[in-house]
């Protein structure tokens, strides 16, 4: 996966002009963030924003797109945190049996 890519090259692979890629990709970043609602905020409309994607680009001043990706970290927290849960099952079943 490219973690930086030129908007000239990016547009060259999609056969689009930059402008309209710019475009398209404003159109993606704007879209790609939902209010997520946590209770504690009494507002017209209350939440936080956050990135329902599983990457997240800039589009820097010199034509250069950073491309990050951002829920891998939470899905390797999530994993680990099954396996030790699933170990720690093991244990106590293995403590009660002696």
């Amino acid at each position: 996966m490219f973690t930086s890519l030129s908007l000239k090259k990016l547009s060259e692979m999609c056969g689009l002009a930059e402008e309209d890629l710019k475009e398209k990709l404003a159109y993606v970043k704007e879209k790609s963030v939902q209010t997520v609602m946590d209770g504690s905020e009494v507002a017209i409309m209350p939440g936080r924003p956050q990135l329902c994607t599983d990457i997240d680009f800039e589009l820097g001043a010199d034509g250069i797109i950073q491309v990050t990706l951002k829920k891998r970290e939470l899905q390797t927290i999530q994993y680990f945190t099954k396996e030790i849960k699933s170990l720690q099952a093991i244990q106590r079943k293995l403590l009660l049996e002696n």
